[in-house]
């Protein structure tokens, strides 16, 4: 099944404004709630005033000070985007284990969160002839004039990921970087070297390695995400 579920309750919302970098302000049934942000991205182009958005409940606990996760924001665009950084990793979790994607063979063993070197890649994998490798997983939200672009911002873990997959494949692992893109309207990826030319340059150089990369679009609904279609990579 080329698609993931929302199995919490979820409610509709207006975006009212992000107060730092993990809560914001909503509207929801006429009361104003604070809420989680499940990323640490940017956003400045889709957190707008007023904007539709889709919240999971989460209910109260000791844990937790808001009773509700941001998951879902409507673009300026008229398109639904998922703002739950967590939610690609498990979809792409459920992908493999299916087998759904042509782009990668099946494998007789999948990991999540090993770790190599000094970072902690999103998947260890071993394919049917015993070859071992890492995936690692970057969700992106921005699309610019049709073009999704990842990051959104300076990511220094992202181009230490890329370097150490760069070490990796050098070591003989297969190394990838797939880019879920969390919309369905973008005609190609591309990196986002106005926002970060280290992640660019590493991107460009991890790819001349025999790092593998992929992107996909999705399809975002209020209560499921779908796999949409394979998007083109363009290095520059």
């Amino acid at each position: 099944m080329k698609y993931i579920e929302i199995t919490e309750k979820v409610v509709e919302g207006k975006f009212i404004e992000r107060l730092n970098r993990f809560v914001a302000k909503a509207l929801i049934d006429g009361k104003e709630q604070l809420v989680h942000v499940p990323t640490s991205g940017r956003l400045k182009e889709l957190l707008l005033p007023g904007a539709d958005i889709y919240l999971r409940v989460k209910g109260s606990n000791g844990k937790r000070k808001t009773n509700f996760d941001l998951l879902h924001v409507k673009s300026q665009e008229g398109v639904w985007v998922c703002l739950d950084s967590h939610l690609p990793n498990n979809f792409m979790e459920k992908l493999l284990l299916n087998n759904s994607l042509k782009e990668f063979e099946q494998f007789q063993r999948i990991e999540r969160e090993v770790k190599y070197k000094n970072s902690r890649f999103d998947f260890f994998v071993v394919d049917k002839m015993g070859c071992p490798g890492f995936i690692e997983v970057k969700s992106v939200t921005l699309v610019e004039d049709g073009i999704a672009k990842f990051p959104d911002a300076p990511s220094t873990r992202g181009t230490r990921h890329l370097e150490e997959l760069i070490e990796a494949v050098k070591e003989g692992y297969r190394g990838s970087v797939v880019f879920m893109v969390q919309r369905n309207d973008p005609s190609f990826f591309s990196p986002n070297k106005e926002r970060d030319l280290d992640f660019t340059q590493s991107f460009i150089k991890a790819v001349e390695s025999g790092v593998k990369a992929y992107c996909y679009s999705c399809l975002i609904t209020r209560d499921k995400i779908s796999l949409d279609k394979v998007i083109p990579i363009a290095l520059v």
